[in-house]
């Protein structure tokens, strides 16, 4: 048995599950990986060729598998069923927006071999953003639950984590079901791997183990899942190594979403349905406490509650390049005192 499968959950994106699939089996054969790996799509009910794309990658010396969902089960559901699908040790989960970084494959079975994680997670590269991790050893081994869930909520990108494979019991399925439509399967799942075992162990690689595509300033979801992010810190897992954690994303993912609707709104983000982020600006509930504690979040709730915001474009445009650049400079300075 291959001891890791790429598990790709997708929704009518075939152009770019065969970018994806080309990419993948490129550096499967260049690596010579062929009996490491192998490759999951599961096809969420797509309307698209997602099914006959796929096909011409099968019958190859690279294992590439597909599942069509009979309908459509949301995000949530389609990565359980995926979860629960694969036969190997370890799942390494691919957005089909998302590519592996080269080489990372082979750096990954590396310390799958050696250290037998519980879970792996490692940097996501994408413009504008810096490595989430910075060790200074080339694997960063965790086994207190408390550091392991303050260190797994800081990367919520799911092409970062590698995940290993059991088989669930039926009160972990209930309670990941409980969960299903609050976008934060892969943390559920992670948090219920973590939790099952005695001594948990995860591993954290400073170096990027992937990057995002052309599109990723293009969003085709709402910040709806920032606000239930909160949710998954429920778990029993976090509630009891780290009960705070709960009411902490609860805040910040409030922020979050303040922060990325008045990106789409002043043009830094684009929407595929805008029509959803005005319904969900208009139903955002107002936080005094949380606001008022923070000006720069106060000012881009009142920028996007009251329009505003569109017609801040040209200014934004022009400013948040001289933002980033100054903010890179006091950091800089900071970091060398």
């Amino acid at each position: 048995m291959r001891p890791l499968t790429i598990a790709i959950p997708t929704y009518n994106r075939a152009g770019k599950v065969e970018r994806l699939l080309d990419e993948l089996t490129r550096q499967i054969r260049q690596d010579n990986l062929q009996e490491e790996i192998e490759v999951l799509v599961s096809d969420n009910a797509s309307t698209d060729n997602t099914e006959e794309l796929t096909a011409r990658y099968q019958g190859t010396d690279v294992v590439v598998g597909y599942i069509r969902q009979p309908t459509n089960l949301g995000f949530d559901g389609n990565l359980l069923s995926l979860y629960r699908r694969a036969k190997t040790r370890h799942i390494w989960w691919m957005g089909s927006d998302d590519f592996p970084v080269a080489g990372m494959m082979k750096r990954i079975l590396e310390v799958l071999k050696h250290e037998d994680p519980d879970m792996l997670s490692g940097s996501f590269r994408q413009p504008h953003t810096g490595k989430v991790f910075n060790f200074d050893s080339p694997v960063f081994l965790v086994s207190d639950p408390r550091q392991c869930i303050e260190y797994l909520s800081m990367q919520q990108k799911i092409s970062s984590q590698v995940l290993r494979r059991v088989d669930l019991e039926e009160s972990e399925l209930e309670l990941l079901e409980a969960g299903r439509g609050d976008g934060w399967m892969h943390f559920a799942l992670a948090f219920t791997v973590l939790g099952r075992s005695g001594a948990p162990r995860l591993a954290l690689i400073s170096d990027y183990v992937g990057v995002c595509d052309e599109d990723y300033k293009i969003l085709d979801w709402t910040p709806i899942y920032y606000l239930q992010m909160h949710k998954a810190m429920r778990h029993p897992f976090v509630a009891k190594s780290c009960p705070e954690l709960e009411e902490k994303i609860r805040t910040s993912g409030y922020r979050t979403a303040i922060g990325l609707c008045f990106a789409v709104m002043t043009g830094r983000f684009s929407a595929r349905s805008p029509e959803d982020y005005d319904r969900f600006v208009r139903d955002l509930d107002w936080r005094p406490g949380l606001l008022l504690a923070d000006p720069g979040i106060l000012l881009r709730f009142a920028a996007i509650k009251s329009g505003a915001a569109e017609h801040m474009r040209p200014l934004t445009r022009h400013l948040m390049p001289r933002l980033r650049r100054t903010k890179s400079v006091v950091s800089s300075w900071f970091k060398s005192r």
